[in-house]
């Protein structure tokens, strides 16, 4: 007998906007200022190296603070993979930056390092943009999200997600605001 499974790339636990922002230290709404690239050597073992995009955010507002991110600050954000000349590491399901660009982000904080990363992988990265026809401001969640195998927290089965790919801005953000402990 041979059973045949679906390959995904990244199995994640399921986040819609609650869980993001239990999960989440800071939201931020800015724009992706500049993108840097570094290898990180990964612990306990002898030399492999992964590659890491470090993005240069700067806050234009603040919707739940951790640490001592403020509107202004440019902060760094790390996100695993990038390419640098023809070495290109991919990571399925990590979320896709591009220098300015307005996005918002919740992030988690790394205890061990006090860096920032995405909460909930691409999941946690929304672009903003202005909508042509309504004026109205748009944040689109991350194309990668739907690449994501998503798994229930409470039953270990794979999910679909219930968080729209665009939602009004002023929406979401009022949806998140629901959800913040002050």
């Amino acid at each position: 007998m041979c059973f045949i499974f679906p390959l995904f790339g990244t199995v994640v636990l399921k986040m819609d906007i609650p869980e993001l922002v239990g999960h989440s230290c800071a939201i931020v709404v800015g724009e992706v200022v500049q993108i840097d690239k570094e290898f990180e050597s990964i612990p306990h073992t002898e030399n492999v190296q992964v590659l890491n995009a470090i993005l240069q955010i700067r806050i234009e507002k603040v919707l739940k603070a951790c640490s001592s991110i403020h509107e202004g600050d440019v902060i760094s954000v790390k996100r695993m993979g990038g390419q640098i000349g023809d070495l290109d590491m991919r990571v399925p399901g990590a979320p896709t930056f591009k220098s300015k660009r307005d996005v918002l982000l919740f992030l988690t904080e790394l205890p061990e390092t006090g860096e920032h990363v995405i909460t909930g992988f691409s999941q946690g990265k929304f672009r903003v943009m202005r909508d042509s026809k309504t004026g109205e401001e748009v944040a689109f969640q991350d194309k990668n999200a739907r690449s994501l195998a998503l798994v229930d927290q409470k039953t270990g089965r794979e999910v679909k997600s219930s968080t729209p790919p665009y939602i009004n801005l002023e929406d979401l953000v009022n949806e998140i605001k629901k959800y913040v402990q002050e």
